[in-house]
Order: C-alpha cells, then sequence, then structure tokens
C-alpha cells in the first residue's frame, strides 16, 4: 500500500493480510448508521482501511470527488456519523477557529460590550459544529501525529469520540 509519507517521504509498504484483517475488523467507534466520507486516494492505507472497515460493518460510503478544498460540501450533503482524515485537515479548521475567535475578540472589544471570554469561545465553536454534516459520532485523525492542542479543539468543537492514531501503516497504529 501507498503512505503519503506525511511523516517522511512517500513510501510503499507491505502490510500482511493478517494485520489487514485485523486491523479492519476492529469494533470500537461504530455508530447506527454508520455513514463515511473518502476523499483520500484509495491507496492511501488510511482511507482503504476507512473504506474496507465500512463496507464489512454494512455501512454506506461518500465518495469525494474534487478537490480537497471542496470537501466541507460533501460531507453537508452526506452527513457521515464517522469521519476520519490526517491532520492537515483538522489544523486548518483549528486555524479557522482560531482566526474567528480572535476576530470576535476584537469586534468585542470594539463595540466594548465585554462579553466573557469563554462565551465567546463557545461561540466560535458552535459556528463550526455543524461543518462536519452535523451528526458525527466518532472521529479519527491519522496518518501522522496530531497536536495536542488540536486534539483538544476537536472534542470541543464537535462534541464526539475523537481518536488519534499515526504510525498506521507501518506498525498499526502507534497513537490510539
Amino acid at each position: 500500500v501507498y503512505t503519503s509519507g506525511s511523516t517522511g517521504k512517500p513510501k510503499g509498504a507491505i502490510l500482511s493480510d493478517q494485520i489487514l484483517r485485523r486491523r479492519i475488523g476492529e469494533e470500537f467507534l461504530v455508530p447506527t448508521p454508520l455513514v463515511v466520507v473518502s476523499y483520500l486516494p484509495l491507496a492511501h492505507s488510511f482511507d482503504r482501511e476507512n473504506c474496507l472497515s465500512c463496507f464489512l460493518k454494512g455501512g454506506r460510503i461518500a465518495f469525494h470527488r474534487g478537490v480537497v478544498s471542496d470537501i466541507f460540501s460533501t460531507l453537508q450533503k452526506a452527513q457521515p456519523t464517522t469521519f476520519s482524515s490526517t491532520p492537515r485537515l483538522w489544523n486548518e479548521l483549528h486555524q479557522q477557529f482560531l482566526d474567528s475567535f480572535a476576530s470576535a475578540q476584537a469586534t468585542d472589544q470594539t463595540n466594548a460590550t465585554n462579553t466573557p471570554i469563554e462565551i465567546l469561545r463557545k461561540q466560535c465553536l458552535a459556528s463550526l459544529r455543524g461543518i462536519l454534516g452535523g451528526r458525527t459520532k466518532s472521529i479519527a485523525t491519522g496518518g501522522a501525529a496530531t497536536s495536542a492542542e488540536v486534539l483538544q479543539f476537536m472534542r470541543e468543537c464537535f462534541e464526539c469520540s475523537v481518536v488519534d492514531g499515526y504510525g498506521a501503516t507501518e506498525v498499526g497504529a502507534i497513537g490510539w
């Protein structure tokens, strides 16, 4: 299988059938109905395992076709119950949140409304909550390690289970 090289150079890796069967047969984080969105290349081990696992558990897959920047319109239409992505997408969403939060604080100071900072933070988090389609019960991030700050943001923003697994191609997810 192909690994994108998010922790180094792109490469190919050989996975035994035994390892692949074990990894796609895991029974954690399976919401009902099981609906996922696939947008990474299927040659990428992270998405390939996600799709195989979904099929084996009787779920449905919406395949995003197009540029990655349009992924959110696909998520809105498909309304996945679980979504997996590499840290790059989560980092971008986190940056959107930080920008929105900074803007909200500046506006609050300009208007002298003195809104408590925690309320501003919650409002900014709520504005992003539905971006994954509105019914996400679990999120997985993988392909590379995700920072603790971004993981905390994901848990607060999406109010669901978030797991971080990386090193999956080489050793079977060292970060779960």
